[in-house]
């Protein structure tokens, strides 16, 4: 009898440690999304916002869908945030970051660091500085 239960709590203790061997603890998917990417286009991936402000923000995905969110009012005039969807893409040939986002389709790359990147008008309104950040 006692041999019977050494040998099961032996058999459970192995089975504990073969399942923690095999368990993962992150995903590797990103890795895979961004296999094809040159490395500005790597940095763009991330969330980007003012350097004075978590809002408004830009959150780019390895997939090429991308976030738009800022502070609007809604109908009472209560300030909310809102949320623009849909997809980018960035040309490294001559860095154009566009994106299908109404009213902010394509923009001038001046300056991309992997923690600052600067984005240019491309009607000449101007530019605006982004930081990366959560």
């Amino acid at each position: 009898m006692k041999k019977k239960y050494l040998f099961s709590l032996m058999a459970i203790l192995m089975m504990a440690m073969a399942s923690v061997s095999f368990v993962s603890c992150g995903s590797d998917d990103d890795d895979e999304e961004m296999g094809g990417m040159d490395d500005d286009t790597r940095m763009i991936v991330g969330v980007w916002h003012k350097p004075s402000s978590s809002l408004p923000s830009w959150t780019f995905e390895a997939s090429g869908d991308c976030l738009y969110e800022y502070y609007s009012k809604d109908r009472t005039g209560a300030i909310i945030i809102a949320k623009k969807t849909g997809v980018w893409n960035y040309n490294p040939a001559n860095t154009v970051l566009s994106t299908t986002i109404s009213n902010m389709s394509s923009y001038l790359v001046t300056n991309l660091t992997p923690t600052m990147m600067t984005l240019a008008s491309m009607n000449g309104n101007g530019s605006t500085t982004w930081v990366k950040g959560d």
